[in-house]
């Protein structure tokens, strides 16, 4: 079984991406899952600050196995209103993550992935990629931290690990869990210096257990403070 949860804020307060379309890139997210890995499980937590319509609800109910609507969640909503991008990315993933445990039997081989909302697995996508991935994290290639060498040094992260698509073995979800709160906890230590969730991955995912791609075949819109712009992986 391979899972995929896909955290998302599609009416944010940040990003230059248009509310209409951050909605309809959100299809294609989907469209692109169920084309890839047809037989995958897709769960959805979307934050959209003041909710969506019931239609457009419906909408994406339609297309994804479970949607957890997290836009009457004060603590997701605490994070949006205060542009904290990467703390409110990992308490949604959470709450997929938890939700799965609860609703899925995860005691069988099989992966989850977390994709990013807006982004897209392409035609290239393949699982055959993962047949060999059992007990590792899947991560695209590091690359360097952005941040001042000096900072760099104290907070140990010299790299980054890109987590617009990534993934663990089933059977690490627990551990995987242990991780996100540990990468909280990083985060907030860091929090001057807006240490972020890509800062955390690198410093907190066991080097042995991490294998890294040159090629994740995914690509898709990212939207900064100031811009958006398209990425290919």
């Amino acid at each position: 079984m391979n899972v995929f949860i896909v955290p998302s804020c599609i009416r944010s307060l940040i990003g230059k991406i248009p509310f209409e379309d951050r909605y309809r890139l959100t299809f294609d997210t989907f469209s692109s899952i169920r084309k890839q890995v047809p037989d995958s499980v897709i769960i959805f937590c979307d934050s959209s600050i003041d909710g969506l319509s019931v239609e457009q609800k419906d909408e994406i109910a339609q297309k994804v196995d479970y949607y957890l609507d997290c836009s009457n969640d004060p603590t997701a909503q605490e994070f949006n209103q205060r542009g904290l991008k990467s703390f409110g990315e990992i308490y949604l993933l959470k709450k997929g993550i938890e939700f799965a445990k609860l609703e899925l039997d995860l005691n069988q081989p099989g992966r989850m992935f977390k994709l990013g909302g807006r982004y897209i697995l392409l035609d290239g996508f393949t699982m055959d990629d993962y047949k060999d991935a059992e007990g590792k994290y899947t991560f695209r290639r590091r690359t360097k931290s952005w941040m001042d060498e000096s900072l760099q040094r104290e907070y140990n992260s010299p790299y980054i690990l890109e987590t617009l698509l990534y993934s663990w073995s089933l059977s690490m979800t627990d551990e995987y869990l242990e991780i996100l709160d540990k990468n909280v906890d990083y985060m907030i230590r860091g929090s001057m210096h807006r240490f972020d969730t890509e800062h955390a991955h690198f410093f907190n995912i066991p080097k042995d257990k991490l294998l890294e791609f040159d090629k994740l075949n995914a690509g898709g819109h990212v939207a900064g403070y100031t811009s958006s712009y398209y990425v290919s992986q």
